[in-house]
């Protein structure tokens, strides 16, 4: 699931172009935050304030990745360009 999700962001950074990619999940989903982990996103920073609501009404957490910091991850690791 990990190289997928690699190849999902590398196409988004190359060939779409995209600044940033952000994933979600319900708090509860270990495996997907160690997914998303393992892929180089982090879990973001969210406001004190605001409350992210899965769909059944559970906690929710989102992790980021910038395109600077996939560019760095992907000189060192070349899977995260979608390459083995």
């Amino acid at each position: 699931m990990t190289e997928a999700l690699q190849a999902a962001i590398g196409h988004m950074f190359m060939q779409l172009k995209a600044r940033r990619v952000i994933g979600e999940c319900v708090a509860s989903n270990a495996a997907s935050q160690r997914v998303m982990i393992r892929a180089g996103l982090r879990r973001a920073q969210l406001p004190a304030d605001s409350k992210m609501l899965g769909p059944d009404g559970e906690n929710a957490l989102q992790f980021a990745l910038e395109s600077a910091d996939w560019q760095l991850l992907a000189k060192r690791q070349p899977i995260a360009l979608g390459k083995k």
